[in-house]
């Protein structure tokens, strides 16, 4: 008997899961687009965010030739800040410098445009970019605000006479906060004039209002090794979260608390003032280290990774460590205590280098070396090439519901994440492009910048007197709609009209040319609901 189908396909994926009745929820997720960007050199993406039109990545650039025509560079490497369509496509470029090497680590979006932070060496400072402002030491962070269109609206620079670095940057209501850290040498001169350092280096924190001055500074650590990586803002003030070696702690910011292993993994609870609310470290006997956190509704979710000999032991006593080094999530209480921890990988190394909060649970991304493929965690995965980029994503729980790698027969690694609808950008760098997932794609130089963009796989199979064999698919699809057995259909629009018809029985159709709407499709075998974007 012929029954009649609802097709959906929609251009808002966000509005579709609660909507429609019987499809599942996404058990796996399929690539919608790729891309690789950069000149002839090496050239990698460090952080993405999302904005309303598209998405804004930062890095750096080696060469001084670019995606665009026309666009030349500062130096032999450049900061660089890229503007995407929501398609993938390129909006525009920027390259950011002076003569030496410029690097952003980090970007955020605010209303009129994205502030973007890293590091310039010296003799960036007084040319290009720089031109008219003096370095202050060997590396001076950086925090440059960009209109939307990506010129400049201010630039300064950061730091003493030795070595400052900002890795990460949140927007709040009045400014930016910055964290990284600083060399010994910054302290008591320049920017850090008056401030005493804690050791040889000091992890750090800066509050900067909306035109790029300063209004508050803190270091942060014990007598030796002190990093912030990452930090996310909170109701209250900030989170921050990094590594201190062992020699840190017992001593300075760290009095009181002992060291777990040669370096601890730490998160730190900063007021709005700058002040210390209270810090935790975590992990093993050996290397534990935190590369990014995000806040969530009941706390805060950190990644990064550990070396083997920190499991069965410390914060990690009960869990055996799976290789060389494991990829780390933990989940901590709004007031630092833990509240589960998971190591994930296989046999060699892997890491996770940035997570993003799901409507029900979290995403991490990273790498892993080909060794770890085929075991442990990624025992049903088959490595790609030398180093495959990981997509994880984890329960509420942190168990996992499904991973996935990608690359080709080069290295691949995927450095940050951001969310929307339970769509997922990522980008990174990958190398020796051309097969496995960049098949048809030509690298263009030793590493290129990647952007890739993750949607949802839907089961749209429905079950007619008991039979959940007559199914559609992908869902949603991008082409093709398949069909699990051979049928007839009719795709029909809300008024009636036929716009695809085949009598005879076929297992695909392609669906490339209907316009965002809803449709009607009509089967000889079952009836399936189907989502397409």
């Amino acid at each position: 008997m012929k029954q009649t189908v609802k097709l959906i396909r929609t251009a808002a994926l966000a509005l579709y899961i609660a909507a429609i009745p019987n499809v599942t929820k996404a058990q796996s997720y399929d690539v919608a687009w790729k891309q690789n960007f950069g000149g002839s050199g090496y050239d990698e993406f460090t952080c993405v965010i999302a904005v309303p039109d598209g998405y804004v990545a930062v890095g750096s650039s080696d060469v001084s030739t670019s995606d665009s025509p026309g666009i030349g560079g500062n130096s032999n490497n450049d900061a660089i800040i890229v503007k995407f369509n929501t398609d993938g496509t390129v909006a525009w470029e920027k390259h950011f410098g002076g003569n030496d090497i410029d690097n952003f680590n980090s970007v955020v979006a605010v209303s009129d445009g994205y502030v973007a932070v890293g590091y310039s060496w010296k003799g960036s400072f007084g040319n290009g970019d720089w031109t008219g402002i003096a370095g202050k030491g060997y590396d001076d962070a950086i925090i440059v605000k960009f209109n939307t269109d990506g010129t400049i609206a201010w630039k300064k620079n950061f730091g003493g006479s030795g070595d400052d670095r900002f890795n990460s940057v949140t927007a709040v209501s009045d400014g930016y906060v910055a964290v990284g850290y600083s060399w010994e040498g910054s302290f008591g001169n320049g920017d850090w004039t008056g401030i005493t350092g804690k050791g040889e280096c000091d992890a750090i924190i800066v509050k900067f209002n909306t035109d790029g001055t300063v209004a508050w500074k803190q270091n942060f650590g014990g007598i030796y090794g002190d990093f912030f990586n990452s930090v996310t803002a909170v109701s209250d003030g900030y989170i921050a979260v990094g590594d201190a070696d062992t020699e840190s702690f017992g001593n300075g910011d760290w009095a009181g608390i002992t060291g777990k292993g040669g370096i601890d993994a730490i998160i730190v609870k900063f007021n709005t003032d700058g002040t210390v609310a209270w810090k935790q470290n975590f992990g093993g006997s050996a290397r534990d280290m935190f590369l990014y956190v995000t806040a969530v509704a009941d706390g805060y979710v950190a990644v990064g990774y550990a070396y083997p000999d920190s499991f069965g032991n410390g914060d990690w006593t009960g869990i055996t460590g799976k290789g060389f080094r494991d990829a780390i999530i933990v989940k901590f209480n709004t007031d630092g205590t833990v509240a589960w921890r998971q190591n994930f990988g296989g046999n060699s190394n892997d890491y996770f280098y940035s997570v993003t909060e799901a409507s029900d649970g979290y995403v991490a991304v990273g790498y892993a070396y080909y060794a770890s493929f085929g075991n442990g965690d990624l025992t049903d995965i088959a490595g790609k090439g030398g180093m495959d980029a990981i997509i994880v994503k984890f329960n509420t729980d942190g168990t996992v519901e499904w991973k996935q790698n990608f690359g080709g027969s080069g290295d691949n690694a995927f450095f940050s994440i951001i969310s929307a609808a339970d769509e997922y950008v990522v980008i990174g760098a990958a190398r020796d492009l051309g097969d496995g997932d960049w098949a048809g794609f030509t690298g263009k130089g030793g590493t290129d910048a990647i952007i890739v963009k993750y949607q949802p796989v839907l089961d749209g199979t429905v079950s007619i007197n008991g039979n959940s064999d007559l199914y559609l698919y992908p869902n949603p699809a991008s082409d093709m709609l398949n069909f699990s057995v051979k049928m007839a259909y009719e795709i029909t629009d809300l008024q009636g009209r036929t716009l695809l018809k085949n009598g005879k029985a076929a297992k695909s159709v392609n669906i490339s040319s209907l316009p965002a709407g809803i449709y009607f499709i009509k089967t000889d075998n079952d009836t399936a609901k189907f989502i397409k974007k």
